[in-house]
Formats: structure tokens, C-alpha cells, sequence
């Protein structure tokens, strides 16, 4: 379980704001009854101010790969939690290779990256207006993954791509009737 991280009022509004906290007083107060550790991201140094672009996209609302660095290290401290692993440190094993590679479409951009927290790997694919006509595009992973990981949509879904992957590559299909997204793909794996 964890908590919802800050949004920025580029994306959020105040009551949006507010609501972000009063749900993760909530999480805080009862996790344990739904989950078997916390990963309080919103309490987490460097993820608190949503403005920090180090750390956070100019939407204040999505993050860098720095920022999911972090989420990742912060997400195995708590599986390490459950099962007596431990976790490294994010300076001492963080690595990001290769920067983001960009993915043109009829329209917009996918910027794509992969990094890695210890052995916990995390794949960000950013939609940004995307939308491609033509042909599928695809982002092999620079490091691939040992099985398929999780993938995760911002919102649950970025409309109607439905992007699929395998252990070493992300697909963005292409879809004649779709409009332009706005959205993020997350892939969390080994």
C-alpha cells in the first residue's frame, strides 16, 4: 500500500490538494488493514515538493526518472520490509541507461526510460498529445526484464492505445481512429 504523492497547482487545484492529504491521512491511519507494509511516498524527501523539476515533470503531477528512482527504492524498502530482504541505497545503485529515447507519432511524443533500484526495474513511457496512425512503435528496454513486468496506466488507461509488453519491449500500437493522449505507462519488474 502507499500513499499518494503531492500534485502542483499546474495540474491540481487547492480542493484536489486537499483531498490528495485527507486521503493520505487516511492511508496512513488504516494501511495495515489492507496491506502488508506502507510505502509513504508523499512523506518521502525529495517527493514532497511537486515544483521541483529534479524530481517532478513541468505538470507537477508526473515524475522524472529521477523521481521514479525513488518511488522504486521506496516501494522495495517496503516489499524488503515483508520479506527481511534489505535495500540499497538509491545513491549507491542507481543507475539510468540510456537517457530517455523519444518516440515520434502522427502527433506528440512518447519519451521513454528505463531505470533500476537494486534489482527492481521500472520502465516510464510518457504520452504527451501521442497519437500514431500509421505503424505500432515500440521501446526495447536497455536492460531487459527477466519476466513480463507490471504494466500500469496513468488513470487506468491511456485511451485507446492499450500498450502490451514483453520482457524486452514496450509496444505503442498504432490506432487509426484514436486521438491524442496525455498519459503515462509504468512497467515495475525484476
Amino acid at each position: 500500500m502507499n500513499t499518494v504523492t503531492p500534485c502542483g497547482t499546474v495540474t491540481c487545484t487547492s480542493a484536489e490538494q486537499t483531498t490528495i492529504a485527507n486521503l493520505n491521512s487516511l492511508i496512513r491511519a488504516q494501511w495495515w488493514q489492507f496491506g502488508d507494509a506502507l510505502a509513504d511516498l508523499n512523506a518521502t524527501p525529495n517527493l514532497t515538493n511537486p515544483t521541483n523539476t529534479t524530481y517532478y515533470a513541468a505538470d507537477q503531477i508526473h515524475m522524472t526518472n529521477a523521481g521514479y528512482a525513488i518511488v522504486g527504492g521506496v516501494w522495495q524498502s517496503a516489499v524488503n520490509s515483508i520479506t527481511g530482504g534489505t535495500a540499497p541505497t538509491a545513491a549507491s545503485s542507481l543507475s539510468v541507461t540510456p537517457p530517455a529515447s523519444t518516440l515520434t507519432g502522427t502527433s506528440g511524443t512518447a519519451s521513454c526510460s528505463e531505470s533500476l533500484q537494486g534489482t527492481l526495474k521500472m520502465a516510464n513511457c510518457y504520452l504527451n498529445g501521442y497519437a500514431e496512425n500509421g505503424t505500432a512503435q515500440t521501446y526495447s528496454f536497455p536492460t531487459a526484464f527477466s519476466t513480463t513486468p507490471v504494466l500500469q496506466e496513468s488513470n487506468g488507461s491511456c485511451g485507446a492505445y492499450n500498450p502490451t509488453t514483453t520482457a524486452s519491449v514496450l509496444t505503442l500500437p498504432a490506432n487509426a481512429s484514436s486521438t491524442a493522449e496525455t498519459c503515462n505507462v509504468v512497467l515495475i519488474g525484476q
